[in-house]
């Protein structure tokens, strides 16, 4: 498979990431990685493209940031 990311994934163990959809539904999941590009994270809702998700982005030492994206 060609890998087409432009920048390189890092682990932080421990980090997490909270989530609200449009709708309202809402989870705490595990930060899978992040880059200099964005974060992966894995959800449980379902999502149609042009969704707005809310993310506040907990890592350890009690550092966060929040985002709002629309899903592609």
């Amino acid at each position: 498979m060609l890998e087409r990311r432009h920048s390189d994934r890092f682990e932080i163990p421990g980090a997490s990431v909270n989530y609200v959809l449009e709708d309202g539904n809402k989870a705490q999941m595990p930060m899978r990685n992040i880059t200099h590009g964005g974060i992966c994270i894995g959800i449980e809702h379902s999502l149609e493209k042009g969704d707005l998700v809310e993310f506040d982005e907990q890592l350890p030492g009690n550092a966060e940031f929040s985002a709002k994206r629309k899903s592609v």
